[in-house]
């Protein structure tokens, strides 16, 4: 039926069809393509919608409100965080590694800075903070954190 929808041609038109060309028109081994617009509008945007995510306190519940004003007819929030989850795993493989237990340390800073006030003097202190994980077999990680204080107008790096 909905081939026939599709064909856009009158019962009249079909009967003076000879066999080969309803054949042609009704067992089509390929599926169909349907094009909708909401996914054309949507799949050229999400490597921008991906990209947003990685700007601090951006959710998904913003990307979806910015691709709702934009497109008021398009999916609702389920069906386009599906789509939008579907595509980051696309566009980030990954790499599972196997560890031998503490034999490496990985560290890496964790972003911004710990702001410490002392109460007293209302001095500000600035504290960088860094997570590491030690390694413990194929898939079990034991991480904790470090921070450290350097002055607020030195350069110096600690490794």
């Amino acid at each position: 039926m909905y081939r026939y929808v599709l064909s856009g041609k009158t019962i009249e038109q079909i009967e003076k069809m000879s066999d080969a060309e309803m054949s042609r028109l009704f067992l089509i081994k390929e599926p169909l393509r349907v094009i909708n617009k909401r996914v054309s509008d949507l799949e050229p945007m999400l490597p921008e919608y991906a990209a947003m995510l990685k700007k601090r306190g951006i959710t998904k519940g913003k990307v979806f409100e910015v691709y709702a004003a934009k497109y008021p007819d398009g999916f609702r929030s389920s069906a386009f965080l599906v789509r939008l989850n579907q595509y980051m795993q696309l566009s980030k493989p990954s790499l599972k590694m196997t560890h031998v237990a503490g034999d490496k340390m990985f560290v890496d800073f964790t972003g911004q800075k710990l702001h410490l006030v002392n109460a007293v003097t209302g001095e500000i202190n600035l504290w960088h903070n860094r997570y590491s994980t030690v390694g413990r077999g194929s898939s079990t990680m034991m991480g904790y954190q470090v921070c450290y204080n350097t002055p607020q107008n030195s350069d110096q790096r600690v490794s």
